[in-house]
């Protein structure tokens, strides 16, 4: 669904008024009545007659701002514009922002007044576009046979003595993608037309020379540019032309036009081209692509007021939308057009701001060194497509403070760009400044791809392929169906910004790259962008098949010194002691280790520091530095912990986090396997034991409310002891060899069920029901055993997105709440509907029948209905409860072994507070994997 508003005006003037059909977005039509306006043609007279005759600024600046106030004055009131104006906001809403606009109309006023100023969509949709087409209009072939070529072909034509502005802007044009352009130097009409008949044809036209349109013979012209058309001309560009764009409406193919309402200096039109097509390029559509043209011009608009009003695309009607790949012959990059896709991708950018920007880059300690490692073009590794080109291609810095999407843009489509650095380089920090700059992009204009961040030591866990890997990752941790997330990747509408191939665990990091390739293959309008440790990259016998590659260089001794110097007086450290130790200025180059060092410095450890040994004993002394100055930060009254024994507990994560190549802890997804093989036993037998004393005491108490209802108190007691232990025994015998057997702990997030499953269900319950009733004569089980059935059924997945640590488990505890509650109503109910039965089964026929409506039944039906809920409690604890009395078990082992503390969010939230950890949503992460790797290897406190 288009988001195109089409005004289209009857004829009239503005000594009468215009009557005007709206239609919005297709189909919803309005009429509205403007009124006359007798002041507003004059006052767009008085600013052309100064803007042509270059009048004194300030005139003209005030002639406009009389202009613009007259016009808005035009569009408000009562009557049918207060009702024009409430039909706009309402038919807007949760509309995306871009809203193309069209005029449709013969009137020349009209097509010349500064409709981008129209205050109601200049303060509420900023980045809605006008556009004009005229009321009658030719209609188009049944099909369009234009060629179809490789390059751009752009015709740009200025005048035989064009201003060096000129051609310097338009020399611009050579840095685009696709494209080849020629600058034809000319103010004769004849040579123009020589050119427009090339038989290898145009794609775009350019005349800025304005004296040349002037001398345009328009029926030479018509026949020059219709058969520029039928050899594949798209879109002209015309300094002036709006009569031009009315004379060539009727040509059999008419291009796009974009013409300027006034003529602009040669040199501001080729501004306004460069920029037009440059966004253009870059997969701008053409509306918004106009828009960022049109703001190039911004820097005239003192001294020419209005001069950004004037460039304005005039289209025919039922033109289909162009877009740079359309030209290439190229598939259209889709997207969203409708109120749900446009909320669905506002919602997840929004996820990927809070999760990554916020949640991490923000708070990182890299984002706190005011300092950028230059990047570097690295030709040592080659992509697939260029092995063996220019096999000594030397390696080219780019400029300072260059931005890596800037570096992406300038790639081929699809884009698929490798970054690469040492460890603690800022490869992450990179990759998420990459992203919020994407996001940024995304949220103002949303033909952008949405841009996705994954970790792939996630996928090392799986080894799935690539795309059944991003949508199971995508459903989890963003909150979108797998069928959005395979329609997306197949429109290429995500970017996928992929980090840590290096984390993959090494002999899988071949297996990941062979899969990537062959999701590039399968998804070539899809682009990612992907991370490594360069080391780790070139030790795999496998090329990643990319566009390009980026280093990231070490910081330069400058860069060092000035912070160091910088930070020396601030906090007044010994910068000569840190400049005197080489091995510490080395570990300096890495941002990393500078934020690390630039800690240790305000902590004066410089004086105290080794001054021996190896790079990695002084990087491992400065961790160990860190870590005491970050914990004496904190007075003593506010550390909740020991510092020996947090040590402990963090050695512990980061061992099992670096053990399964996992960069995300979740507290809910710990898992047996994770246990040292001793506990991995014990919690085999800790499941059963608790599976067994709930499960006897629970058999015992159903006994005592009935068969020891007929015995004395004290023997019934003795009677229900016995069977908790007969009946808890075996249990939990049965669940230590199934239960307690499972090597994922898989808690029960959801409830799920469809009305397929609920047929199934139903039949097979009743079917069951009624089996049970005929050989036991209790009709109660035709009631109870579909609804059983029925609540097994109720089963379900995780939860799409963790919003605080440990949501799964506490969602399946819920969810086992839920459904014991249910299981115990249909069970309790049951067992009061079936007390004559069990009254009978009990004492026999003829007891039972004696005791019929006496105040001792009623005792004991109510006795039934407790024994049918305490069943129920049981049945629906064990549907959802298990993953509750997994988990539950295995943190009092890890607790008892000294692995973890009781608490142990409250832990993790503490790390979080002394920089050592940082939270992702409902998971956490280590503050580098360099830090990680760190306490992966302390066995025991070192500070």
């Amino acid at each position: 669904m288009e988001n195109l508003i089409r005004f289209k005006f009857d004829p009239g003037s503005f000594e009468t008024g215009f009557r005007v059909r709206i239609s919005f977005f297709q189909k919803t039509v309005i009429l509205v009545n403007l009124p006359p306006n007798t002041i507003l043609p004059q006052m767009y007279r008085n600013w052309e007659i100064l803007y042509l005759e270059k009048g004194d600024r300030f005139q003209l600046a005030q002639s406009y701002q009389a202009l613009i106030g007259c016009f808005q004055d035009w569009l408000k009131g009562e009557g049918d514009v207060q009702k024009l104006r409430e039909t706009i906001l309402l038919e807007l809403t949760d509309r995306p922002p871009e809203i193309r606009l069209l005029i449709q109309t013969g009137d020349r006023l009209l097509r010349q007044l500064p409709w981008q100023e129209w205050d109601i969509f200049r303060e509420n949709y900023p980045q809605a576009e006008f556009a004009l087409t005229l009321t009658e209009y030719s209609p188009l072939p049944d099909f369009d046979d234009t060629p179809v070529r490789s390059r751009v072909r752009i015709l740009a034509v200025v005048g035989d003595r064009p201003h060096s502005e000129t051609l310097s802007t338009l020399g611009t044009l050579k840095s685009l993608s696709d494209a080849e352009h020629l600058i034809l130097k000319s103010s004769q009409p004849q040579q123009l037309y020589l050119q427009l008949q090339d038989t290898t044809g145009w794609d775009i036209l350019f005349i800025g020379n304005q004296d040349l349109i002037q001398k345009l013979n328009i029926s030479d012209f018509k026949k020059a540019l219709e058969i520029a058309c039928d050899r594949g001309l798209k879109l002209a560009i015309f300094n002036d032309g709006l009569d031009l764009a009315e004379l060539l409406s009727n040509l059999v193919n008419p291009p796009l036009i974009v013409v300027f309402k006034q003529a602009l200096l040669e040199q501001f039109a080729a501004k306004f081209c460069s920029a037009f097509l440059t966004a253009f390029a870059k997969g701008k559509l053409l509306y918004p692509a106009v828009r960022e043209g049109r703001e190039s011009l911004e820097f005239c608009e003192q001294k020419f007021p209005g001069i950004m009003g004037l460039p304005i695309l005039c289209q025919h009607p039922l033109k289909p939308a162009l877009t740079w790949r359309g030209i290439l012959g190229k598939p259209p990059v889709d997207t969203p057009q409708t109120r749900e896709e446009y909320q669905t991708r506002k919602t997840l950018l929004q996820k990927v701001k809070n999760y990554w920007i916020q949640g991490i880059l923000e708070n990182s300690l890299q984002q706190q060194l005011f300092l950028t490692p230059g990047l570097q073009q690295y030709p040592r590794v080659k992509s697939v497509e260029r092995l063996g080109e220019n096999p000594d291609q030397t390696e080219l810095i780019l400029p300072e403070n260059t931005r890596m999407i800037q570096y992406f843009d300038r790639l081929k489509t699809p884009r698929i760009l490798l970054i690469l650095g040492e460890p603690g380089s800022g490869k992450t920090v990179s990759l998420l400044e990459f992203a919020r700059d994407a996001i940024a992009r995304g949220e103002r204009d949303y033909t952008q791809p949405i841009p996705l961040v994954f970790t792939l030591s996630s996928w090392g866990l799986k080894t799935l392929p690539i795309q059944d890997w991003i949508i199971q990752e995508g459903t989890v941790n963003y909150e979108v169906s797998p069928s959005w997330i395979k329609f997306s990747l197949e429109k290429g509408r995500l970017l996928l910004l992929l980090d840590g191939l290096d984390e993959v665990k090494s002999e899988m990091r071949k297996v990941c790259l062979t899969a990537l390739n062959a999701f590039i293959k399968q998804y070539p309008l899809t682009e990612i962008v992907l991370t490594s440790r360069r080391e780790d990259y070139e030790a795999i016998q496998l090329q990643f098949n990319f566009k390009s590659a980026i280093y990231l260089q070490p910081l330069n001794l400058t860069q060092i010194a000035e912070y160091i110097a910088y930070l020396g007086k601030i906090h007044d450290i010994d910068i000569a002691a840190f400049q005197s130790d080489p091995l510490l200025v080395e570990l300096a180059k890495t941002p990393l280790m500078l934020n690390i060092i630039a800690v240790v410095c305000q902590g004066n450890y410089l004086e105290n520091g080794v001054k021996s040994g190896s790079l990695e004993a002084r990087r491992r002394w400065l961790f160990d530095a860190y870590i005491n100055e970050m914990w004496y930060r904190h007075p003593p009254e506010k550390r909740p912990y020991h510092k020996e024994t947090m040590l402990q507990w963090l050695s512990w994560l980061a061992q099992l986090m670096h053990q399964e190549s996992q960069t995300l802890f979740f507290l809910d997804r710990l898992q047996p396997k994770w246990l040292e093989s001793r506990l991995q036993k014990q919690i085999t037998w800790g499941v059963g034991l608790l599976f067994g004393l709930i499960g006897g005491t629970i058999v015992g108490m159903v006994l005592w409310l009935t068969v020891g209802f007929f015995l004395e108190p004290f023997w019934g007691m003795i009677i229900s002891l016995i069977f908790v232990v007969i009946f808890g025994l075996p249990l939990g015998i049965w669940a230590t060899l199934t239960v307690g057997q499972e090597k994922k702990i898989q808690p029960v997030e959801t409830l799920n069920w469809s009305w397929d499953a609920v047929k199934k269900a139903l039949t097979l319950g009743l079917g069951l029901g009624v089996i049970t009733w005929m050989i036991s004569r209790m009709i109660g089980f035709v009631i109870v055993a579909p609804l059983i059935v029925l609540v097994y059924e109720l089963k379900g997945g995780n939860l799409d997105s963790k919003q605080f640590p440990n949501q799964g488990i506490w969602q399946s505890l819920k969810n086992a709440a839920i459904l014991a509650a249910i299981a115990a109503a249909v069970l309790g109910f049951t067992a009061g509907l079936m007390s004559e039965q069990i009254l009978t089964l009990i004492i026999g026929p003829a007891s039972a029948s004696a005791r019929l409506g006496t105040a001792w039944m009623q005792e004991f039906t109510v006795r039934a209905i407790l024994s049918g809920i305490l069943v129920g409690l049981f049945y629906g604890l064990n549907q959802a409860g298990t993953a509750c009395i997994q988990h539950l078990t295995m943190r009092v082992l890890l607790y008892w072994n000294g692995s973890i503390p009781w608490n142990y969010t409250r832990f993790l939230d503490y790390a979080r507070k002394l920089i050592f950890l940082q939270r992702v949503g409902g998971g956490y992460i280590f503050i580098h994997r360099l830090f990680l790797e760190h306490l992966a290897m302390v066995s025991k406190p070192k500070l």
